[in-house]
């Protein structure tokens, strides 16, 4: 029999790409030239499993699972869809997810860089280039604030 710690997290977790629906990123370019392939068919990555607008009925299935934590990824592609721009729209979105799962006694466990990026990333600041880390830094900086904030 195997006994784990009282502090013991069991969770589940999400990819926003894959779930959230209607994205723009380097991912959704990629699958509209072609790149994603299956038995010939181009799979293109529009509304997912529409998560973005379905999330609170989401959450509520998560009540019935035997987990006290759950990973989610912010799509920085949607937070900052145009260089410098932030969408504090979806960030308040973003805030309200976390403030559910915290309410529902499950702790999130966040992922702010998923694999995909906004349009203009790559072609703006690659991350073999130090604009790079400037860019990334502004979008963590959205966060250490946040978190900041919410633990004072």
């Amino acid at each position: 029999m195997s006994v784990f710690p009282k502090n013991f997290l069991w969770g589940a977790a999400a990819s926003a790409f894959q779930i959230e629906g209607d994205i723009s990123n380097d991912f959704t370019d990629w699958g509209k030239s072609g790149h994603f392939k299956n038995n010939g068919k181009n799979p293109l990555y529009t509304n997912g499993s529409d998560h973005w607008k379905q999330w609170q009925s989401d959450f509520e299935l998560l009540k019935d699972q035997p987990i006290n934590s759950y990973r989610l990824s912010i799509e920085w592609s949607r937070l900052e869809p145009k260089p410098g721009r932030f969408n504090l729209d979806a960030l308040r979105q973003y805030e309200q997810m976390i403030d559910c799962l915290l309410k529902m006694n499950i702790k999130p466990m966040l992922t702010l860089l998923h694999f995909s990026h906004q349009n203009w990333f790559h072609k703006k600041s690659p991350w073999h280039t130090p604009e790079s880390v400037g860019r990334y830094n502004s979008f963590l900086s959205l966060w250490v604030k946040k978190l900041i904030y919410t633990l004072h």
